[in-house]
């Protein structure tokens, strides 16, 4: 039994051996690891909504939200929309219209516009600068209803684009 654990011994320190002596010289190196981040946004948008109309003047917000990567400068652009006529954005019912206005600030003073962005063509107001944080944005979008005449009884509406170049 003896020379069981005896010849046991000399094989694993025989293979101690080998196997150090296999190894006993090394060589280490870098390896970079890299990646490009580049610049994406996503957009979304909640309604503006004047609701009942009675030939007054009447203030109505929507919101836009934008998502843009941290340090990524953006334009926000709003288009004319399909019922622009004469320079004037329109909720339209058959031929009844109702001229509105969409603004960037709450005192009703800055158009909100593409202003010859890519592929605008509403210039009467500016697009919204911005820089990406990498988190929600939420940009408020002041519409105004024009006083006028009473138009027919029904639903208006408009459409319009909103583009985010970045």
């Amino acid at each position: 039994m003896k020379k069981i654990f005896r010849n046991m011994a000399m094989a694993l320190s025989l293979g101690m051996l080998i196997t150090g002596s296999a190894f006993a010289a090394t060589e280490t190196t870098t390896m970079n690891v890299t990646a490009t981040v580049g610049a994406a946004c996503t957009i979304s948008t909640t309604p503006v909504s004047f609701g009942l109309y009675s030939g007054a003047l009447k203030n109505a917000n929507g919101t836009i939200t934008v998502n843009c990567t941290s340090g990524a400068p953006y334009n926000v652009g709003i288009d004319e929309g399909n019922n622009e006529a004469g320079g004037f954005r329109n909720i339209t019912n058959g031929t009844d219209t109702i001229i509105y206005e969409l603004y960037s600030d709450a005192g009703y003073t800055t158009i909100w516009g593409d202003n010859g962005m890519t592929g605008g063509n509403y210039p009467f107001g500016n697009p919204v600068a911005g820089t990406g944080t990498g988190v929600d944005q939420t940009l408020t979008v002041y519409g105004e209803l024009s006083a006028g005449p009473l138009v027919s009884i029904g639903s208006y509406s408009d459409t319009v684009d909103v583009t985010v170049e970045f």
